[in-house]
């Protein structure tokens, strides 16, 4: 037994999921939204990601009109799902 039955929703967020957590949310029927792009194995949640591929484009673009030619990314090596959308 949680405290969350007493709501009517949660928006959850953090760097690193607990999809064990997420999927058992998910099979007691408790509404949640995700802030994050996240996917659980034989679940289907709801999550509200960035549009990294838009945004990078526009940042790309105005660097080259600076007239920035090579580019890098540093992030780190584990690859979750918003690591792996940028």
């Amino acid at each position: 037994m949680n405290g969350l039955g007493q709501a009517a929703g949660s928006l959850i967020l953090g760097h690193r999921a607990h999809l064990d957590d997420l999927a058992r949310l998910a099979a007691d029927g408790h509404q949640f939204v995700y802030i994050g792009h996240r996917e659980v194995p034989g679940v289907e949640i709801c999550y509200v990601g960035g549009d990294y591929r838009a945004a990078t484009g526009r940042i790309v673009d105005d660097l080259v009109a600076l007239g920035h030619r090579s580019f890098g990314y540093l992030g780190e090596s584990s690859r979750y799902e918003p690591q792996a959308d940028r």
